[in-house]
């Protein structure tokens, strides 16, 4: 039986990101999973965040890719980025732990409200 490992962090706004490693019996078919929803309005920002990283996919030791993915976290909980920031320090932070020549590309599901107070959803996958 396959054993496959992934990283999984979780982001609520105000709290503290928080990350785990979890085994599962099959190899996933992606290297990097993103799910990030900030809704904006008169009485503040709120945040949500699941990042997958699928560890056999990729070309760093497990210590840089946690280093890595928890800079990525830092970002995101100390500056106000569109989604169009936060969408490209995504592919960053994982073609940096599996440079793109290695995978098949990513897919990016975006919905943003826009507006005075917008709502926007990311749903990306860096395929491996």
């Amino acid at each position: 039986m396959v054993t496959s490992r992934v990283m999984v962090c979780r982001w609520r706004s105000p709290g503290e990101p928080t990350c785990s490693v979890k085994s599962y019996g099959y190899t996933p078919r992606y290297v990097a999973k993103l799910r990030y929803r900030e809704v904006n309005s008169p009485e503040g920002r709120w945040v949500s965040l699941e990042l997958r990283l699928a560890l056999e996919h990729i070309d760093k030791t497990f210590a840089e890719a946690e280093s890595r993915i928890r800079g990525f976290l830092e970002l995101l909980r100390e500056e106000r980025l569109d989604w169009v920031e936060v969408l490209i320090s995504f592919m960053d932070t994982v073609t940096a732990l599996a440079p793109p020549y290695t995978t098949p590309g990513a897919e990016v599901r975006v919905m943003d409200t826009g507006g005075d107070y917008p709502v926007t959803d990311i749903q990306a996958v860096y395929i491996g």
